[in-house]
């Protein structure tokens, strides 16, 4: 299997296990509660929504050797992958009354949360810099809008945050689906020209 059909692979798998982790835990309501609390400590069926978190991770890293972004930004997709997998080892405090958790894991979940929020809208800055393709800008300024909105209008929280990392998967597998395009174009012109 090529890294980009790797790639298409696991962030699916990400996608997939954000969408169906909401079904799986008890008394949970997705239009208003983060993607994270389904994740929570100590929460029955969490490991689902857990597992979405290092997936998304593998995903994006299996991505950045293909990309042509710039170094700052690939190394702030590199900080963005480091903490997707921090906030899939530190979970989120628990929503349901009455469960016990640890504080300093739930600390370090938004501490990771924070960086990786600021990293993936410092990546898109860059990323449009470098490549001087201006419709980045839109990216980053959705990667910072969306969490805004959430704290706005909390009411909405889920669902914004899951328009972020529905728009995120997106960019990405669309990355990985022209990575691949491209692989396959080049070993096409290899066995025409008997390289092969």
């Amino acid at each position: 299997m090529t890294r980009p059909l790797a790639a298409i692979s696991v962030l699916s798998a990400a996608g997939l296990a954000i969408v169906i982790a909401p079904a799986v835990v008890p008394d949970y309501h997705w239009v208003s509660q983060s993607v994270s609390e389904t994740a929570a400590q100590n929460t029955p069926g969490a490991w689902v929504g857990r597992i979405a978190f290092p997936l998304l991770a593998i995903g994006v890293a299996l991505l950045l050797p293909g990309v042509h972004w710039g170094a700052v930004s690939k190394a702030c997709y590199g900080v963005f992958v480091a903490g997707l997998l921090a906030v899939g080892v530190w979970s989120h405090e628990p929503y349901l009354a009455g469960v016990t958790f640890d504080v300093v894991e739930a600390n370090l979940h938004s501490i990771a949360a924070t960086a990786m929020g600021v990293a993936v809208v410092n990546a898109e800055l860059f990323a449009a810099w470098h490549t001087r393709v201006w419709s980045r800008l839109l990216l980053a300024g959705s990667y910072l809008g969306l969490p805004i909105a959430m704290t706005a209008h909390p009411a909405w929280a889920g669902v914004y945050q899951r328009l972020l990392f529905g728009l995120l998967i997106a960019t990405c597998l669309v990355h990985a689906s022209r990575q691949w395009v491209g692989m396959m174009e080049v070993r096409g012109r290899e066995v025409e020209h008997g390289h092969v």
